[in-house]
């Protein structure tokens, strides 16, 4: 029984990249939808403010129900949906604009308000939650199959959640927030091992409950007793081991340069030294497990990776969270992760022919490249829901805009009325 459950979630080859982005468009499009209903009917806005009952059903209805049913019973028409979602977003965007007098040209000149980046959180608040619906789905039929993590090469929309995981950590971390720390290197080091001990003991309790309940175990994933809490800790650690030693270093894009210096030198281990062959078959090259470090080679080979990524993340963070004053700095963030997903995207399909395919097992350099191509789109559309509702808040005058964030809706949407009364 525990062998057929095992090949269950095990061999799987994942899905296209189109399709993964679909998912995605599809989800931030109802996000999206949410806020623009809230826009074009006011009383709508009122009523779910006034009934707390009401603004459940219809945040669970259009934020977190059509993820769920995207990820099983209606995961076979994700590009229908993809189209459908759009369609309504720009209907309703159209009748907005069209059926009210706007202020054109007010926009983008006028002061952002807000302290935190809701895009960014609303990033970081989707992928916890699909996170949680694909570990909870993944055990059931209901779940596609190519949706599962991949066993060796591939694209599944549960190796982007991995991914997304990481660099969802590496956006918000101090570095990225320009928090300073004047402890000495050893005091941080100490600090970040005490932060992230919740990490391990996680992960300690996972490898238990799993051993102990005879829940099934995809060795090939990250190894027999490593699991992704030792991987977050462990790229917690060594992140703040290796930081202090970029001050010494000009550089102008310091956390980016180690990310491709990190990500390159993998990727000669993985192709030109027999890293490759030693994550697939083990140091002896016929698959056995003895020793710690073979028994756990996926976790530890894998986290080099992902300590590029979220290297990357950081730096991602830093330049994302750069004051900008006015709406239209805003514009050309839109524009440069518009760029980064097509050279992204380009790259990763040419990795794939000369380098190696995309390997979430391994995180190589096209599993990198194929991730932040994917974080790229999913910034960039949440982005372009920010700077249509601000738009919508102009051109509608007795609407009450909802926050963009799923957090703080209450808080942004005070800030954002003095956003109106600085354009009347």
């Amino acid at each position: 029984m525990n062998a057929a459950k095992e090949t269950f979630v095990s061999g799987h080859e994942g899905t296209t990249a189109w399709e993964i982005a679909a998912v995605l468009v599809s989800v931030v499009a109802c996000y999206t939808l949410r806020n623009v209903l809230l826009v074009v009917f006011p009383r709508l806005s009122l009523a779910t403010r006034g009934s707390i009952l009401l603004a459940f059903f219809l945040d669970f209805s259009v934020l977190v129900l059509p993820g769920i049913l995207l990820f099983t019973v209606l995961a076979d028409h994700a590009f229908h949906f993809c189209l459908l979602s759009i369609g309504l977003v720009g209907a309703l965007a159209v009748f907005s604009i069209w059926s009210t007098p706007g202020k054109p040209g007010c926009v983008g000149s006028v002061t952002y308000p807000l302290a935190k980046l809701p895009f960014i959180t609303a990033m970081r608040t989707y992928t916890n939650l699909f996170t949680a619906i694909a570990i909870l789905a993944v055990d059931f039929t209901i779940f596609p199959r190519r949706f599962a993590k991949t066993e060796t090469y591939g694209t599944g929309l549960m190796d982007i959640g991995v991914g997304l995981f990481v660099v969802a950590h590496g956006l918000t971390a101090p570095e990225a927030r320009g928090l300073s720390n004047t402890r000495g290197y050893i005091w941080r080091v100490i600090g970040t091992v005490r932060r992230v001990l919740p990490l391990i003991v996680l992960g300690c309790v996972r490898l238990a409950s799993v051993k102990l309940t005879g829940y099934q175990e995809h060795v090939t994933e990250y190894g027999v007793h490593w699991n992704f809490f030792f991987t977050i800790a462990f790229i917690r650690v060594l992140c703040t081991a290796i930081l202090p030693l970029l001050s010494f270093l000009p550089l102008l894009f310091p956390y980016a340069t180690l990310s491709l210096l990190l990500a390159f030198l993998h990727q000669l281990f993985l192709s030109l030294a027999g890293g490759t062959e030693y994550v697939l078959l083990g140091p002896s090259r016929d698959g056995s497990r003895t020793g710690l470090l073979s028994a756990n080679r996926e976790g530890v080979v894998s986290s080099i990776g992902y300590l590029a990524v979220y290297m990357a993340g950081i730096q991602l963070g830093q330049w994302l969270f750069k004051k900008r004053k006015t709406v239209s700095k805003f514009y050309h963030v839109a524009l440069f992760l518009g760029v980064g997903v097509v050279l992204l995207w380009t790259l990763t399909s040419v990795c794939e022919v000369y380098v190696q395919p995309v390997s979430r097992r391994m995180a190589n350099l096209p599993f990198i490249l194929w991730l932040f191509s994917q974080v790229f789109l999913f910034l960039l559309l949440f982005l372009f829901t920010d700077l249509l509702l601000l738009k919508l808040w102009h051109t509608v005058p007795s609407s009450s805009l909802p926050s963009p964030s799923l957090h703080h809706r209450q808080q942004q949407t005070h800030h954002l009325s003095s956003l109106r009364g600085v354009c009347h």
